[in-house]
């Protein structure tokens, strides 16, 4: 049996994009979302990236400068990078980068679904799905992973928990997610 290298961490509060969390993507069949990184929080997200670099030199045998370069070389997987967007009037176009950080976390549909809860702890079952939309802020937990595959190696993040903790400011919903991709976006301070 393969040795298991992994951490279970929650992240700070975030603001959570294309939240699949109640039922998979239509598109990836996949649990899935995506904590955009506040700058101003860093040192909360210094906790993440410190728990990532543990994780590779652990299961790659590197120093933590070796593992850091690496990531930062895309050598070694991260789920914390770029935010790529596409512009939903354009649907050919490719993906562009927004200049947000994010966190990107996805399960398998067949590993089941994370669990979901409101700010109480209570569950949020699927028949509240329209309260879990893009641009809610929350607390998501993680369980990071090492992997090693044919197509490459790194660390990735498999959805345990999501904690909705307030709605999008101005409303939230579809309409706000398009005018938030159409937004200038503020460059993230790295």
């Amino acid at each position: 049996m393969p040795k298991y290298i992994g951490k279970q961490i929650a992240l700070p509060e975030s603001k959570l994009l294309h939240p699949h969390l109640l039922k998979p993507s239509e598109t990836y069949k996949k649990y899935e979302v995506m904590a955009v990184i506040d700058p101003a929080r860093k040192d909360e997200w210094r906790e993440v990236e410190d728990a990532i670099v543990d994780i590779v030199c652990q299961a790659f045998a590197l120093t933590k400068a070796e593992a850091r370069k690496q990531i930062k070389e895309g050598k070694l997987t991260s789920p914390i990078g770029p935010h790529k967007a596409k512009d939903p009037d354009d649907v050919d176009a490719p993906a562009k980068e927004t200049g947000d950080i994010v966190f990107s976390a996805r399960q398998d549909a067949s590993k089941g679904g994370p669990d979901v809860v409101d700010e109480y702890l209570e569950p949020i079952p699927e028949d509240r799905a329209s309260e879990i939309y893009y641009g809610i802020y929350g607390v998501v937990v993680v369980l990071l992973m090492a992997y090693s595959a044919p197509g490459g190696k790194g660390v990735t993040a498999r959805i345990n928990v999501v904690q909705k903790l307030r709605d999008a400011e101005g409303g939230g919903g579809r309409g706000q997610a398009m005018k938030l991709l159409k937004a200038k976006t503020k460059p993230v301070v790295k």
